[in-house]
């Protein structure tokens, strides 16, 4: 990290990878100095707001689901990480996802809707500009960071558009992991960020007709103009990037694939030692018997 930034929050947007994304960062920095915004998203933003100023002093990375805002209460400089999606890319994995994940608290609501259905209940609030309201700063009672309920405005996109210039260093883009992979590695001087893609959507993806495209489009216009912003921020930064940049980009997926492979070979052996094992044991109570 640049000695002039304290603090990395990473503003995580539901279906955009950022659970692969988090992994990512915690390879970067020490577990002792990460602050996780877990399931419990108001609880835990209102325990990190309630620390004592020695402690969030020493937060170098705080990571979850939560509004722009938080970096109030964070002293020192700090900058904002993300990665925002193609709108009705998105919403539609957070359908898929939640209709297919047993576990998850709003599998019982969601599973039993259909897509438009679920638009229109949009149990997550995060079904309409989704985006656009956790980048905006937009909160739940004025409270800062818990992610708000009402409606939004063509005020709210202004701020998100704002925060995205000023606080973001390299606004990320899903469609271009890789390369935001390796534009805040430049930036904050990381280590090769390898990862393993994490938490897909195990529902399989049928296409969407014309008419429910148009519909998600209508309803995350806000999105759609926030994204569009930020695929030319994420092209203008490329291009400010020497020839060599390039270069680093196809020797980082190389080794990536490598890395891929190891762990999966890794994952392998340990399933055989412990597949082992079991039959090990199985053959003792046998014997014994």
């Amino acid at each position: 990290m640049s000695a002039k930034v304290s603090h990395i929050i990473f503003l995580h947007i539901p279906k955009a990878g950022g659970t692969t994304l988090r992994n990512v960062l915690y390879h970067q920095y020490s577990r002792r100095n990460i602050y996780e915004i877990g399931e419990d998203v108001n609880g835990d933003i209102k325990h990190f707001k309630g620390l004592a100023e020695s402690k969030r002093k020493k937060i170098k990375l705080l990571s979850g689901h939560m509004s722009h805002g938080l970096h109030i209460y964070l002293p020192g400089r700090s900058l904002y990480l993300t990665m925002l999606r193609d709108p009705v890319k998105r919403v539609y994995s957070e359908y898929r996802f939640l209709s297919s994940n047993t576990l998850h608290p709003l599998y019982a609501i969601v599973s039993k809707l259909t897509f438009r259905e679920y638009l229109h209940v949009n149990p997550t609030r995060q079904a309409n500009n989704g985006q656009t309201r956790l980048l905006s700063g937009n909160s739940f009672d004025d409270q800062t960071g818990i992610p708000g309920i009402i409606p939004l405005g063509r005020n709210d996109l202004e701020k998100a558009l704002k925060n995205l210039k000023v606080y973001f260093p390299t606004i990320g883009l899903l469609e271009r992991f890789d390369e935001t992979l390796l534009l805040w590695r430049c930036q904050l001087g990381w280590r090769p960020p390898f990862y393993e893609k994490k938490n897909i959507t195990a529902r399989s993806s049928e296409p969407l007709d014309d008419a429910d495209v148009a519909y998600v489009r209508e309803l995350n216009r806000y999105d759609l103009i926030l994204y569009d912003m930020a695929v030319t921020y994420f092209n203008e930064n490329l291009r400010q990037q020497p020839e060599s940049f390039k270069k680093q980009l196809s020797l980082f997926r190389v080794m990536n694939q490598v890395y891929r492979r190891l762990v999966i070979c890794r994952r392998t052996g340990k399933q055989k030692w412990v597949s082992a094992k079991i039959r090990f044991k199985n053959r003792r109570l046998q014997a014994r018997s």
